[in-house]
C-alpha cells in the first residue's frame, strides 16, 4: 500500500502552472480534468484544483492580458497576409523629396531608399582604406574580432572587442578578403574617439531629412569592414537613416507584422540565417515577404522601427548611420526589453 501511494502522481507546482496556463488560454476546465484524470491524479483533487484556480484574481487577469494579445497577433497576422499578398519580392522604392520621405516613408513605417544626399561631402571620394593609413595609422581603434568563432557574436560583442592600429586593421582586412571575421562597427565608437573628429568635417547632416540642429556628439555612427560582413537578422528599436559611403552593401528587410514568423529568440535577434534558410527547422519562413535593397555609394536607407534586417557587405564598405529625424515630441521608440 505504501508503495502504491510513492507512486501516485503529486498535483505538484508543476500540474498548476499547467493548469493556470491552460485556463488563461481558454481552455475547457473539463478537458483539464479528464487529462489529469488520465495522467493519474484523482478526479476530485483536479477539480477542487482547477476550481481554486478559476477563483484567482491572478488568473482572471491573466485570462484578460492573453486575450488581448492573441488579439494583437491576430491583427497582426492579418496585416502579414496583405504584405503576402502584396507580392515577397517587392523593391524598395526610391524618393527624393524629403516631404514625401515623412509622409509616405517614415511617417508610414515603410522603407525607402533617398539617392544624392551625399553629393556634396569629402567622404564620398576622400574615405578610402589608404586615406584611413595616412590619416590615421598609428591611432588605436578598437574592432570586434573572432566573429566567425562564435554564432552569437552580437549578443556576445564585449568579449569580441579588440584593440589595435588603424594600419594594422587596414592591413588585416584587406589582405583577408571577404570575410565576417573583423570588422569595425558602430558599437565600436570610432567617431567619439577624439583622435577622429576631423572625420566630421567630411560628412554633413542631410537636412530636411534629419534634424541638423541636433548637437548629440554620437548622432552619427561609423562602419568600416571588408566585403563578406554581415549583421545578423535584427530588428532596432528606432528608426534609423542608413548612409553608404563606399562600396555596396545588400540589405533584406521584413515587416514588423511578420514578428510572430521570425523565431525571435532572444531580444532584437532572429534564429534564422538569411543566407541559407532552414525551411525544415523554421517552415513559417515559406510565407514571409522578404524586400531586397542594394545600396551604393551615395545611397541612404530609411531603416524603420521594428522592421527586421539582414545586411551583408558586397564589398569593402564604409556606412554611416544616423537617427536624429524631426520629432515634435521626442524620438519614436519600441522599449522591447523581453
Amino acid at each position: 500500500m505504501l508503495d502504491m501511494l510513492a507512486d501516485a502522481p503529486v498535483l505538484h507546482r508543476g500540474w498548476r502552472k499547467w493548469i493556470a496556463s491552460n485556463l488563461m488560454n481558454g481552455v475547457d476546465p473539463a478537458k483539464l480534468v479528464d487529462r489529469m484524470v488520465a495522467s493519474g491524479l484523482d478526479p476530485e483533487e483536479s477539480r477542487e484544483a482547477i476550481d481554486l484556480a478559476l477563483s484567482s484574481p491572478a488568473i482572471e487577469a491573466g485570462t484578460e492580458i492573453v486575450r488581448g494579445m492573441r488579439k494583437q497577433r491576430a491583427l497582426q497576422r492579418a496585416l502579414a497576409q496583405m504584405q503576402i499578398q502584396n507580392g515577397a519580392t517587392q523593391e524598395v522604392p526610391r524618393v527624393e523629396d524629403p516631404e514625401l520621405f515623412y509622409r509616405d516613408y517614415l511617417w508610414a513605417n515603410r522603407p525607402v531608399i533617398v539617392p544624392g544626399l551625399m553629393s556634396d561631402w569629402p567622404a564620398l571620394n576622400k574615405w578610402t582604406p589608404d586615406f584611413f593609413v595616412e590619416q590615421f595609422g598609428n591611432e588605436i581603434i578598437e574592432v570586434t574580432a573572432d566573429r566567425e568563432s562564435d554564432k552569437f557574436f552580437e549578443d556576445n560583442f564585449v568579449r569580441h572587442r579588440r584593440a589595435m592600429t588603424m594600419r594594422d586593421y587596414v592591413q588585416a582586412i584587406e589582405s583577408g578578403g571577404a570575410s565576417n571575421d573583423l570588422y569595425l562597427v558602430a558599437k565600436n565608437g570610432l567617431l567619439t574617439n577624439p583622435a577622429f573628429a576631423s572625420l566630421r568635417d567630411d560628412f554633413t547632416t542631410p537636412a530636411g531629412y534629419l534634424d541638423t540642429n541636433c548637437t548629440a556628439y554620437d548622432n552619427a555612427r561609423l562602419w568600416f569592414g571588408p566585403g563578406g560582413t554581415v549583421t545578423p537578422l535584427h530588428h532596432d528599436g528606432s528608426n534609423i537613416f542608413f548612409g553608404q559611403v563606399r562600396g555596396r552593401k545588400e540589405i533584406k528587410l521584413i515587416a514588423p507584422c511578420f514578428l510572430d514568423y521570425m523565431y525571435n529568440d532572444r531580444t532584437c535577434f532572429s534564429q534564422v540565417d538569411l543566407l541559407d534558410i532552414d525551411f525544415e527547422r523554421f517552415p513559417l519562413m515559406r510565407e514571409v515577404a522578404i524586400q531586397t535593397a542594394i545600396v551604393a555609394p551615395g545611397d541612404f536607407i530609411l531603416l524603420p522601427v521594428g522592421w527586421w534586417h539582414w545586411v551583408r557587405a558586397l564589398e569593402p564598405s564604409i556606412s554611416l548611420t544616423f537617427h536624429n529625424f524631426h520629432f515634435t515630441g521626442g524620438p519614436v521608440v519600441w522599449h522591447h526589453n523581453t
